[in-house]
């Protein structure tokens, strides 16, 4: 293999980055994580079925083997569960954080203000 990729695989490479960007960005709730995740285990399901076809797919972008593309398959779904679990664990502190002040303000008791002294000055 070359270190100068072609044109095709610069495209794909291109494209899986700017979905991936808007993906995040503007796109990103709890369903459509959850459609994504459907939608990749679907195509890696259907690669398994048919393997001849990932061979065909990757001759058609300039990967050179299927093997090729599972993997680079593999690592992109890797980076977006890696994305989804680390916003569900920034939520989960956020929603910690929110919680433990709430209750440290709902059991905050007021200042003692000390007793007011009686004067001891007489009248003369």
């Amino acid at each position: 293999m070359t270190s100068i990729r072609t044109l095709p695989q610069s495209l794909v490479v291109l494209g899986f980055f700017l979905s991936f960007l808007v993906y995040v960005r503007y796109w990103r709730t709890q369903t459509t994580d959850r459609l994504v995740g459907a939608l990749v285990f679907m195509v890696a399901s259907l690669a398994v079925i048919f393997p001849e076809s990932m061979g065909i797919i990757a001759k058609a972008i300039g990967i050179e083997r299927g093997a090729d593309l599972v993997v680079y398959g593999t690592g992109t779904a890797s980076i977006f569960a890696f994305v989804v679990l680390y916003a569900k664990a920034a939520r989960v502190d956020q929603q910690v954080t929110r919680l433990v002040r709430a209750v440290a303000i709902s059991e905050a008791k007021e200042p003692q203000r000390p007793a007011a002294t009686p004067s001891n000055t007489t009248t003369g």
